[in-house]
């Protein structure tokens, strides 16, 4: 697959910093773990997801081309003080944009961009 999404992203609507490991299973399974926190020091919200990477080849509602789509459950973790937990579905546009594409929970973020490395 051509996706690659390991590495930092930046969620435009709540702010978080969302840490992203993308993997290959025994079966050869695309998945992605996620751990996603807001500002430092404010334990209002930290996450957990799961989720499981499918090539693509269709067109969202704007005409533009989705390479991936990623379906996951996620889960706020014990030390936030935030409680919730669903599902969360991602177009994957490329190696850099993702947005939300359905959800069955009340997931704020809809909007994701990989955080560029600074040049030395």
């Amino acid at each position: 697959m051509e996706i690659n999404l390991t590495g930092t992203w930046r969620c435009a609507e709540d702010n978080g910093l969302y840490e992203i490991r993308q993997f290959t299973d025994a079966a050869n399974n695309q998945f992605i773990l996620w751990y996603a926190h807001g500002k430092a020091h404010d334990r209002t919200w930290a996450n957990v997801t799961k989720g499981i990477l499918t090539s693509t080849t269709i067109v969202d509602h704007d005409g533009k081309k989705v390479k991936a789509i990623v379906n996951t459950d996620w889960a706020d973790v014990p030390s936030a003080e935030n409680r919730g937990n669903g599902h969360l579905s991602l177009y994957v546009y490329d190696n850099d944009n993702m947005v939300k594409d359905t959800q069955r929970s009340n997931y704020w973020g809809s909007t994701w961009t990989r955080v560029k490395k600074k040049a030395n």
